[in-house]
């Protein structure tokens, strides 16, 4: 992978005219990537800068809570969600350093350093910033080549691996947002339902002890469950997608989650928490849900209109 033929990115010094900063552009006065503003003149002057950032740098020895605010609000900028943000500090100024910013922060080094130290970081950063830009095209592209998938199969054990797999397939369908949360309300079902056999009404007794996911990993690691996975089939036809999910469990009765009392928490029992996944799935996510047999395989689709 070769970064260095990443477009070229720039480095923005937050800070006065005086200091580290100054010197440091100063030193550097012909490259044109390391420019120096003050926070308030950087993002007046934003809708104007065309330029890939790839480095903030601010010294807060320089800054007040209200400049440093404004530096927050600038790296909260979509376009800036990636950039690498170095703090230079000393110890009399943390306590008046925002928690925000410093959270934030890729980089917290001392304001003593000198131009060339500090241009040393700086590089380090800006190279740090176009190898993650690299790695997230090589993702992008991935994702897009799953977009070719006709067919796929997948399986899986895990509270985790069923978000993953639910937001992944969710990105080769339209609307993903909201699909994703149908795919991951069936997976979950499959998975605490089926395999692991939690009942409606345990699993009401466990959420409302704050309880549920510690009792799914204990019952994972048991040895009847350790291998039991649940498979989700992807197939996408011309005309819609189908997603098949089956799972390793004995089987239940899909039909008493789809009435109305039982998946009305407000007005069958006030302390319900539970219950409306598998009706919210198949009247607001896909077009079609269907249970299989006893309850161990459900097919839902969408139609491509």
């Amino acid at each position: 992978m070769n970064y260095e033929a990443h477009n070229r990115t720039c480095v923005i010094l937050l800070g006065s005219q005086k200091g580290v900063l100054a010197d440091m552009k100063m030193l550097n006065s012909s490259d044109p990537d390391i420019q120096l503003f003050s926070p308030e003149e950087w993002l007046k002057d934003i809708d104007h800068q065309t330029r890939e950032v790839a480095v903030f740098v601010a010294n807060l020895t320089e800054l007040d809570g209200k400049q440093q605010k404004t530096i927050l609000d600038i790296c909260q900028l979509a376009q800036f969600t990636w950039s690498e943000l170095i703090l230079l500090y000393d110890l009399n100024d943390c306590p008046n350093m925002l928690p925000e910013v410093v959270a934030r922060a890729s980089t917290l080094t001392s304001s003593s350093k000198n131009p060339n130290q500090l241009f040393e970081i700086i590089t380090t950063s800006k190279r740090n910033y176009q190898q993650k830009a690299a790695i997230r095209k090589d993702l992008n592209n991935t994702l897009n080549a799953f977009k070719l998938m006709d067919k796929g199969v997948f399986k899986l054990k895990t509270l985790d691996e069923a978000k993953s797999i639910s937001i992944l397939l969710a990105t080769l369908c339209p609307d993903s947002a909201e699909l994703s949360m149908g795919l991951l309300e069936l997976l979950i079902n499959a998975i605490e339902h089926g395999n692991l056999e939690i009942t409606f009404d345990e699993k009401g007794k466990l959420l409302q002890n704050g309880q549920w996911l510690q009792e799914i990993e204990r019952r994972q690691q048991l040895p009847q469950n350790s291998e039991k996975q649940v498979t989700i089939e992807y197939v996408h036809k011309p005309d819609r997608i189908e997603f098949t999910i089956t799972d390793e469990g004995s089987g239940f009765n899909p039909e008493k989650f789809l009435t109305d009392e039982m998946n009305n928490p407000i007005e069958s029992n006030p302390t319900c928490f539970h219950g409306r996944g598998i009706k919210l799935a198949s009247r607001m996510y896909f077009d079609q849900l269907e249970y299989v047999g006893v309850g161990k395989q459900v097919k839902a689709a969408i139609e491509l209109r």
